[in-house]
């Protein structure tokens, strides 16, 4: 029960969870929901592709997830500072 692949599955699931209620936030006008959706959505691709490692290649398991992975934690920062009305530290955002 405690296999690593089935805590990464139960990870996407919950992260499913949160993006059905941001989903449902979307609409709001609150500053910073895209990004945190967008966020939220390559955090569960990256779930996914971290539970293939050893069924699929170390280029999508690993690299593409990791590279996922970094996209899901610049486009948090992102949501949280547009939701604290700041901009990011960085010159470029993402949609």
């Amino acid at each position: 029960m405690t296999d690593p692949v089935n805590l990464l599955l139960l990870t996407s699931l919950a992260g499913l969870v949160s993006l059905l209620v941001l989903g449902s936030l979307a609409r709001s006008g609150i500053p910073g929901i895209a990004d945190c959706l967008c966020s939220t959505m390559l955090l569960i691709v990256a779930t996914l592709l971290f539970s293939l490692r050893g069924r699929a290649p170390d280029f999508f398991s690993l690299v593409l997830a990791n590279a996922c992975m970094l996209g899901a934690i610049c486009a948090l920062y992102g949501g949280c500072s547009a939701c604290r009305c700041a901009t990011p530290s960085w010159a470029w955002r993402l949609p």
